[in-house]
Formats: C-alpha cells, sequence, structure tokens
C-alpha cells in the first residue's frame, strides 16, 4: 500500500460516476446524464442551500428559488461529464414538469450527497 501524495492527485484520472436519465416526455429516446460531483461544485451548492435556509422569510430568499433546478445545473452533463445547463437555464428547468424534474434531481441526489434535511424543510 502507498501513501497518497499530492504528485499522484495531480495526475491521478478522475473517475466520477455518470448516471443516464430516461426522459421519453421530452422525445422519444431523449434522455440527459448526471454526474457525480467534485467536492467543490457539492459544497458550492450546499453553501447555497444554507443561505436559503439563513434567509428564510427575507426578501432576498426569492434568489435562491428553484434549488432543484439550480442543482440540475450543477449536476446534468453530457455523457463525456461535460455541463449541458448553465445558471441562465435555472428558470427554464424550473418551469418544466414536477415529474420530470424530480425524477432527474432524484436520480442526481442518488448519486451525490445532498443535505436532505435542507431539501426536506425547502
Amino acid at each position: 500500500m502507498a501513501l497518497v501524495n499530492k504528485e499522484f492527485l495531480k495526475t491521478r484520472q478522475l473517475q466520477r460516476k455518470i448516471v443516464r436519465v430516461e426522459v421519453p416526455e421530452w422525445g422519444e429516446e431523449a434522455f440527459v446524464c448526471v454526474r457525480e460531483l467534485s467536492a467543490r461544485a457539492q459544497e458550492e451548492f450546499e453553501y447555497m442551500l444554507v443561505q436559503m435556509k439563513e434567509m428564510a422569510g427575507s426578501e432576498d430568499v426569492k434568489k435562491f428559488d428553484n434549488f432543484r433546478a439550480r442543482y440540475l445545473v450543477v449536476a446534468c452533463c453530457d455523457e463525456d461529464g461535460n455541463p449541458i445547463f448553465d445558471s441562465e437555464d435555472i428558470e427554464m428547468l424550473g418551469n418544466q414538469e414536477n415529474l420530470i424534474i424530480s425524477r432527474i434531481f432524484n436520480a442526481a441526489k442518488d448519486l451525490n450527497t445532498v443535505l436532505v434535511e435542507a431539501l426536506e424543510k425547502n
């Protein structure tokens, strides 16, 4: 067994899982992929949830609505793991059918660690 050092981590090929989610409502054979997030991306999303919880009841809380759509922007990807959405797509994703967004979100949530307590309260 070898001690892992920073040189190893610099050259290591990342092996994040990617899961395909079928979305027949968007067309025959339509699908999106969701990916396992990096630690940094996960923490950025969790920080946003903490901010949203702290702002509950204030006028600024609207800045953090659509948290599932926000998570999908971070988690959805193509088959190579490249993002397919950006922050400009949050509103569009939030306006899609709940059943579809829930299916994709649940796949992303199952693949990643999401602050479940925060999600249940929002």
